[in-house]
């Protein structure tokens, strides 16, 4: 859980964020200090961000103007050049083949670990 601060310069969206919303908007993330600069980067407009734990794994196209961090270690794919487009990286991320991909992915890795 994160402690909101009134007079903070930064957003910082959770898990929960990404499960409720089909696109974060910046009234609804917690308001927060910065952190260190050293800790953790912003995200960037196109930032395609995926929760890394539990069974739903659907991904949000990051759109905000506003700065703002992750908490909770999702997965964050930044696309460089032009190769792809980031619309089309988020949809292919929520077709039902990779989200059975990654869910078997993390499942294995869980499993390796015990």
């Amino acid at each position: 859980m994160v402690e909101q601060d009134a007079v903070g310069d930064m957003r910082v969206h959770q898990i929960k964020d990404l499960r409720q919303a089909a696109a974060l908007k910046p009234k609804d993330l917690s308001l927060i200090q910065s952190p260190p600069a050293h800790l953790t980067e912003p995200l960037a407009i196109d930032d395609v961000v995926l929760p890394a734990l539990g069974e739903q794994n659907q991904a949000i196209l990051f759109q905000l103007n506003t700065p703002t961090i992750s908490h909770s270690h999702p997965l964050i794919l930044r696309i460089s050049g032009d190769k792809i487009l980031p619309t089309y990286l988020c949809w292919a991320s929520d077709q039902p083949a990779t989200q059975h991909a990654l869910h078997r992915g993390a499942l294995s890795k869980r499993l390796q670990s015990n």
